[in-house]
């Protein structure tokens, strides 16, 4: 990157007035002035499949706490949990930048099974017949595998809707409303643990 041909001014807009930093530039996200961190970096890209099972946009409740636990020069928690609650259910995001053995995706719990919903597909897996401390992964009763990525699919309808003026399968108002919930827990995170509708 070339430093002396970026408008730092112009990238700062309405925010204070600082040095050049790097890092601020290329991670933004994890920056108050210009992101929100996880909550509306990561959780926005799930948060809408829960909207959408759910029926449901609103949340009425967020709990949140978070810790800078590895990257300490960034502003946001590289670490963090949030609690939403709407009319049926309850919406839980966990995230840590400090390891990835899970990968991103969803799970949705029920009382008779659970699904994981991810980029590549998902499992579907029977609730096992009793509680025990000794867990153990029940076999996957049901596996689907996507032979593409979403993303190709998200990108063609909103290209097509663009050409034909329909409404694309993700309209803006969902994206607003996945950016309101994860802003709820921010408010949560950064005031006294709670949000409240």
């Amino acid at each position: 990157m070339d430093v002396n041909k970026l408008d730092w001014k112009r990238f700062l807009g309405t925010a204070s007035d600082r040095p050049f930093d790097a890092d601020q530039y290329a991670h933004w996200r994890w920056y108050w002035d210009f992101g929100s961190g996880a909550m509306t970096d990561l959780f926005v890209h799930w948060v809408d499949v829960a909207h959408w099972y759910l029926n449901d946009d609103q949340p009425r409740r967020a709990t949140a706490t978070g810790v800078k636990a590895l990257l300490q020069q960034r502003q946001t928690p590289d670490t963090m949990s949030a609690a939403l609650s709407y009319s049926k259910a309850i919406v839980e995001f966990d995230c840590s930048l400090l390891g990835y053995i899970e990968g991103g995706g969803l799970m949705i719990r029920g009382t008779k099974g659970a699904m994981r919903l991810h980029r590549s597909g998902f499992e579907v897996y029977n609730e096992v017949p009793r509680y025990t401390e000794a867990f153990v992964t029940p076999p996957v009763a049901l596996k689907e595998n996507s032979p593409r990525d979403g993303d190709l699919d998200h990108m063609k309808n909103f290209l097509d809707c663009v050409r034909s003026r329909e409404t694309p399968t993700a309209p803006v108002e969902v994206g607003v409303a996945a950016a309101r919930a994860g802003h709820a827990a921010n408010l949560a995170m950064r005031g006294n643990g709670v949000w409240t509708a």
